[in-house]
């Protein structure tokens, strides 16, 4: 979570360090001392530092007003028989700004993690939070602060038209990303239960070449071991489990549960992990 404890990078606070060190250093002495001037040093030296604080105090203010950042961890199920997606999940919004308004569908359950669920703390007293129903939820004042994150816990069920598709030409094996959003990794049981194939980094919208390998193992059903939030970031800790015609795969943004926000986040940490059955004729 550093990444959202910061406003401006390593990079940029270790430039204005040593631009810092090289000013009222070597730089201030060389040029006072060719004029023979080294007493002013007791002057110029607050005043350099004096400048350089209201250079790096801006710099933040600035970077800290323009931010927005969110970070997002789910878990789904896609059936695509029946176009219904299951999803649980965390994810967290900040903002270097107070936000008026935050939406999310009406089928998705947001439980705050928040002590105090109805009021915020604003002055010297509380103020009610807001919540407007208008065919969406939406979380209105008191819910996002400036420089105060704000998480929360969700689970869905909804309707979605996300699949995919394999064709087959020859001996080469590709898979139609309409799943809405770029595939960072893919694992699929073939339909006949005979085959594993595997892709990496297909665009949401594009067909993508897969590998192919034969399966050798005897294909389980049925989940033998807990299904703990830990072990739902990686493909490895679920894709022994996978039974004929489904699939897991690792996508690089939600398309089921993010947020609507007034702005477009600068920033993004997403870990979508999904468990899908494909439709009847999908791998053909």
């Amino acid at each position: 979570m550093d990444k959202y404890e910061r406003a401006i990078s390593k990079g940029t606070l270790k430039f204005l360090v040593v631009f810092f060190a090289l000013l009222i250093g070597p730089l201030n002495i060389f040029l006072l001392k060719k004029k023979n001037k080294q007493i002013w040093l007791f002057i110029t030296v607050p005043v350099l530092s004096l400048f350089c604080c209201v250079i790096i105090f801006l710099l933040y203010a600035i970077c800290e007003r323009n931010r927005l950042e969110v970070g997002l961890h789910s878990f789904n199920l896609l059936d695509e028989k029946n176009n219904r997606v299951i999803s649980v999940g965390a994810a967290a919004i900040v903002s270097g700004k107070n936000m008026k308004q935050i939406s999310f569908s009406e089928d998705c359950a947001i439980i705050p993690w928040t002590s105090n669920y109805g009021s915020y703390h604003r002055g010297s007293g509380y103020k009610e939070r807001e919540i407007k129903l208008d065919g969406k939820q939406n979380f209105t004042y008191g819910w996002l602060s400036a420089g105060v994150p704000f998480a929360y816990s969700f689970y869905s069920m909804k309707t979605t038209r996300a699949r995919i598709e394999i064709r087959r030409n020859g001996n080469v094996v590709e898979l139609m990303n309409g799943l809405g959003a770029d595939i960072e990794e893919i694992v699929i049981i073939s339909q006949s239960g005979t085959e594993e194939y595997f892709g990496v980094n297909i665009p949401a919208g594009t067909v993508g070449k897969l590998s192919v390998s034969p399966i050798k193992r005897q294909l389980k059903r049925t989940w033998q071991t807990p299904l703990y939030p830990e072990n739902l970031t990686t493909l490895n800790s679920i894709r022994m489990y996978l039974a004929s015609g489904e699939y897991a795969v690792k996508l690089k943004k939600d398309p089921f549960n993010n947020p609507e926000l007034e702005e477009k986040p600068n920033s993004e940490i997403i870990t979508c992990l999904a468990i899908g059955t494909m439709a009847e004729g999908a791998d053909r």
